[in-house]
């Protein structure tokens, strides 16, 4: 029993960890730096 809490509790803290990723990333896309980012990706893509 004492396994499944301590599993439990580590996906929520992966989960809340891949949620403040991709809030980063969102706000380097939304940035200055995010428009120059997406430029050079569709120059290279």
């Amino acid at each position: 029993m004492r396994q499944r809490i301590l599993r439990d509790q580590s996906y929520i803290i992966l989960m809340r960890g891949l949620g403040l990723l991709l809030l980063v990333y969102a706000l380097l896309f939304l940035g200055e730096g995010g428009r120059r980012l997406m430029a050079a990706l569709s120059l290279s893509g």
